[in-house]
């Protein structure tokens, strides 16, 4: 059975995440820019306080391929099986402030790899974000 996972990223997932922000820059002919490091997301996203930026990752257990006659994936709760699942997106994003509308959350990528689109992958990743984002306290 098929399953797709939405959660906040971990230290674990940065090296997964700069393959898709590559992919993602391949995509938009800008690959020469994409300099972002494993190193610059461990550092930026999990050892700075507060972190520079937050991501969920979505995920799937390797090797499976989302059929577009699927109409509904199920969500992994076992540890165990997130630990056979792979990336398959991702949306980044950060807080700021305005000085016109006040706080203000900027999502700098939203990405899901090709052969996962067209699958509702996207739009869960999509609502996961808007729950994690009225749900995080700001200080």
């Amino acid at each position: 059975m098929e399953a797709l996972n939405i959660r906040p990223a971990e230290r674990r997932d940065c090296s997964a995440i700069v393959s898709l922000i590559r992919e993602l820059a391949l995509y938009e002919d800008m690959l020469d820019q994409a300099k972002v490091t494993t190193e610059d997301l461990e550092r930026d996203g999990f050892d700075s306080t507060p972190p520079y930026f937050q991501c969920l990752v979505a995920e799937v257990p390797k090797g499976e391929v989302i059929g577009a006659e699927n109409k509904e994936l199920d969500i992994v709760q076992n540890e165990s099986d997130v630990q056979k699942c792979e990336v398959i997106g991702y949306a980044l994003y950060f807080h700021k402030y305005s000085t016109w509308v006040g706080k203000v959350l900027h999502l700098e990528d939203f990405y899901v790899t090709p052969a996962y689109r067209a699958n509702g992958v996207g739009t869960k990743l999509l609502r996961q974000l808007a729950k994690a984002c009225t749900l995080e306290p700001r200080g």
